[in-house]
């Protein structure tokens, strides 16, 4: 395994999706912003899965071909803003969430990031 530091992410390029989502039976739609998470490495031979942990130990695990998808609406960002609005814990401090731009129902979705691992052969 190998991981970045977050702090790479603001050396990219930034994009903007709008997704539609469900929450507690609503549906919303919204904007975030942030690092498209298949720029993160220049070479992706050998990687197998994205893991994305949370500060509360959660980790959500993403196939390397969902990543590397050039599909309208596939894209997965590794957002720090929502609605223009920076996303900042209590302290101050950014929180990243990763968002998938197809997935209405949030279950490849990961908030407050702490760590990005890349899962080699």
């Amino acid at each position: 395994m190998g991981g970045i530091p977050l702090e790479i992410a603001g050396t990219l390029p930034r994009v903007t999706v709008t997704v539609k989502r469900m929450k507690h039976g609503e549906q919303l739609k919204e904007q975030y912003s942030g690092y498209e998470v298949r720029r993160f490495r220049e070479s992706w031979d050998g990687v197998q899965q994205v893991e994305f942990e949370s500060e509360d130990g959660m980790v959500t695990a993403v196939p390397v071909r969902e990543i590397l998808s050039d599909e309208p609406g596939e894209r997965m960002i590794l957002a720090d803003s929502r609605n223009n609005v920076l996303m900042c814990a209590r302290d101050g401090s950014v929180r990243y969430r990763l968002v998938a731009e197809g997935d209405d129902t949030g279950r490849r979705w990961c908030r407050d990031i702490i760590e990005v691992e890349f899962v080699e052969e």
